[in-house]
């Protein structure tokens, strides 16, 4: 398009900008990935250490953020779930993130057994229009955010379902995402409205529980969760084309949203580069960034998964993402244990744990 034209090109761990009669300019990330496979985005990413990051007790948080149509959704789910004819019992070449990390975590569930005794269970909600929804609850009605001193933000009312194996944490994620907002419009056939935030809580029991320091107290357990985060895609109404009433709200909604999310990153990068300034962190300014604030606030292992379509339509987009992925790179994070509040006070962590209620 004349006065925008512009090359990304990825390079290793960067990403290359240039806009004509500009000059270029370059994104450092911790790696670019071009035209590669499913199971290569597991590899690259090291998503193997961000699942045994949950099952040590921490809380992980993953996330893909992009223009609409960029491919978050197959990056996080893959094209099969949320599909009455999907398939659930063995990882398939074409499938995303949230079934390969599922997979590999009951895998080293296995592995740990002779040490560590484990329950699992999943919960799956949407913000849509601002409004939270339990999705494995079919006709849920919209539920409260509240917060507390001990929890920080949570749903209220929201459910969660024992999944002693991955095929039934699988089908419940499925039953899920099939009662997940989507539209039609322009830019993507099959977009969501939402975002969707799909959770597997751990709980880690040693197996041994006998007094093994000075004490004299059991092994604490540990609570780590892995959050799978699909945002719904940044747009813009004349490039979607949608104009009824309810997907110009959604679009509204969706936006103000992802800048609020954008707000709170701008503010913990200027806290962490500047703690004198003691900023105030907006986590609620927005039901999303309240629901995410255990991920964003910097004492568990997050990643962001920043999903760039090739069009030449889409730079002004594309551009947009980088700058979003490269602020959220500047955020650093001092992972910390979750313990139940009693193992909290018998093993005196006071810099290496924080309390969180059994659930």
């Amino acid at each position: 398009m004349p006065g925008t034209d512009a090359l990304v090109t990825p390079d290793g761990a960067r990403a290359h900008s240039k806009r004509a009669a500009a000059a270029a300019k370059i994104f450092d990330f911790d790696t670019c990935l071009e035209g590669v496979t499913q199971a290569a985005v597991f590899e690259e990413c090291k998503l193997s250490e961000y699942v045994e990051a949950a099952l040590d007790g921490f809380g992980v948080t993953i996330f893909a953020y992009g223009q609409t149509g960029s491919g978050k959704t197959y990056t996080m789910v893959g094209p099969h779930l949320g599909s009455a004819t999907a398939r659930l019992q063995k990882t398939q070449d074409e499938d995303g993130v949230l079934p390969r990390v599922f997979e590999y975590a009951y895998k080293a569930m296995t592995a740990r057994a002779h040490q560590t005794q484990y329950s699992a269970m999943t919960s799956c909600f949407e913000v849509y229009n601002d409004h939270v929804t339990d999705l494995l609850i079919n006709g849920s009605s919209p539920l409260a955010v509240r917060h507390n001193k001990h929890s920080g933000f949570y749903v209220e009312g929201l459910q969660t379902f024992s999944c002693p194996n991955p095929s039934t944490a699988l089908r419940h994620m499925n039953r899920a995402l099939m009662h997940r907002h989507v539209r039609s419009h322009r830019l993507n056939q099959h977009s969501s409205r939402s975002h969707c935030i799909m959770t597997l809580h751990l709980q880690a029991t040693p197996v041994n529980s006998d007094a093994t320091d000075e004490t004299h107290s059991a092994p604490p357990k540990r609570f780590g969760f892995l959050r799978l985060v699909d945002l719904a895609g940044s747009e813009r109404l004349k490039d979607s084309g949608s104009s009824d009433s309810d997907a110009v709200r959604e679009t509204g909604c969706i936006n103000r949203s992802l800048f609020a999310l954008g707000q709170v990153l701008s503010a913990l990068a200027l806290a962490q580069s500047s703690p004198s300034s003691s900023p105030i962190i907006p986590y609620r300014d927005s039901p999303l960034t309240m629901l995410l604030w255990d991920g964003l606030k910097g004492d568990g292992r997050i990643l962001m998964l920043a999903c760039a379509a090739p069009e030449q339509a889409c730079v002004d987009e594309t551009l947009a993402t980088l700058h979003f992925a490269s602020l959220a790179r500047r955020l650093k994070s001092s992972p910390i244990l979750l313990l139940a509040p009693q193992d909290l006070l018998a093993h005196r962590h006071p810099r290496s744990a924080v309390v969180r209620p059994a659930c």
